[in-house]
């Protein structure tokens, strides 16, 4: 299993952070940077090709995962090898809609994946250059009007920050493999505690939106 993730220049600093934690876990991690010449929404249609071509460039590899840049590893999440699964998404509802949110997306590197895959580059890339979130509402698409792919879900708190504190209700707190960032700005401390913020008040059932922060 290996993971993949591409960055630009002004994600060095997060992609120092999870290249650092990656080598503390042991963790497969490839990496390609690429140049900042088009728009944040362009650059993000990019991703379903990269894996693509990660998958046929590493077809000794079992699964392919995607992880975003501005993430990092709280301990090696090798229990990724035990999913009986083709696709491995975490879902966000928008509008009603169940979208696999893209940030950490697992691949079974079949022969059958990989033209799934294929498409759904082909797809993201054929979008209108307005399209908001475009690999996640064109893989949206395609994973439902697939037939025989088998799809599961990450535990909610798969990419939610590692929270350490008492036990609730006299059991541990699930600690997350993979931490998405997304509060990751220029202040990293401040934007750590706003990110434990959020994580404690998921837990005691308080959080009410999905205020994503950016630029902290």
């Amino acid at each position: 299993m290996k993971y993949v993730t591409m960055w630009t220049p002004d994600f060095k600093n997060p992609m120092r952070r999870l290249l650092t934690t990656a080598f503390d876990h042991d963790v497969d991690l490839y990496h390609k940077p690429i140049p900042k010449d088009r728009s944040w929404r362009a650059i993000v249609k990019m991703k379903p090709r990269f894996i693509f071509n990660c998958m046929n460039q590493f077809k000794k590899d079992a699964a392919i995962v995607w992880i975003d840049a501005d993430s990092m590893f709280i301990k090696n999440p090798g229990y990724f090898a035990s999913k009986a699964a083709d696709l491995v998404y975490r879902p966000w509802v928008v509008n009603g809609v169940v979208e696999p949110i893209a940030s950490v997306l697992y691949f079974k590197n079949t022969p059958q994946m990989r033209g799934f895959v294929g498409k759904w580059a082909k797809n993201t890339e054929a979008l209108s250059p307005q399209t908001q979130r475009p690999e996640q509402r064109s893989l949206c698409k395609l994973m439902w009007e697939t037939v025989g792919v088998k799809k599961r879900q990450f535990a909610k708190n798969f990419i939610l920050p590692k929270w350490i504190g008492p036990q609730k209700n006299g059991h541990d707190v699930n600690v997350a493999s993979i931490w998405t960032t997304r509060w990751y700005g220029h202040n990293v401390k401040k934007s750590e505690e706003h990110a434990y913020v959020e994580k404690r008040h998921r837990d005691e059932g308080i959080w009410t939106a999905e205020r994503w922060l950016y630029g902290v």
